[in-house]
């Protein structure tokens, strides 16, 4: 006879512990008035679950992260909520704050994507908004909802787990995150 408290996978308090502290980290950043940083850790955030959520072994790409996002995190799209971003333009979005720490990419330069300019709950823009926008005018968005939209779409990633067949296989890449280690030789602490 089975308990009725099983314990839970060690593989998904593991997911629950990083999310948790990934969500903290933007949180306080966010409550630092450190609005581009939040959005840093967020669009790093949403890489690691599209690749805890590919079902390939390659590299991950910004297909997978795509793809996450349609299935997870923009789910409110569907019903004509999430005001008309997509996700190619959350893709180019996390590659102009990632690697250029711009709202402007080569596709929002292009004219192929949304550029993105962030403000906070104080509404106050927190990014560089200069730069060609070529064909398509900067779209602004609440720092805040971006994280609140985000948080949902974890939440609906761990009910998938939880329900998919591809369980094991996601469950699996979490044994990746933060094992603890013993420091030594290089690594030893004082």
């Amino acid at each position: 006879m089975k308990s009725m408290h099983a314990p839970q996978d060690e593989r998904l308090t593991k997911f629950d512990s990083h999310v948790s502290e990934l969500l903290r980290a933007i949180h306080l950043c966010l409550g630092n008035d450190c609005v581009i940083p939040s959005m840093m850790l967020l669009y790093a955030a949403a890489d690691g679950m599209a690749w805890l959520y590919k079902d390939h072994d390659a590299n991950n790409n910004g297909r997978d992260f795509r793809e996450w996002v349609d299935k997870f995190w923009l789910v409110e799209r569907r019903s004509g909520q999430a005001g008309g971003i997509s996700s190619g333009d959350l893709w180019s979005a996390r590659i102009a704050l990632l690697h250029e720490q711009t709202s402007n990419s080569g596709y929002t330069r292009s004219g192929k994507t949304l550029p993105l300019i962030y403000f906070s709950g104080k509404g106050r823009m927190d990014i560089p908004s200069g730069g060609e926008w070529n064909q398509k005018q900067p779209v602004g968005v609440r720092a805040e909802d971006m994280v609140t939209a985000f948080t949902m779409a974890v939440d609906r990633f761990r009910e998938f787990i939880l329900q998919s067949p591809r369980r094991e296989r996601i469950l699996s890449r979490c044994t990746e995150w933060f094992d603890q280690i013993r420091p030594h030789g290089y690594f030893k602490c004082n």
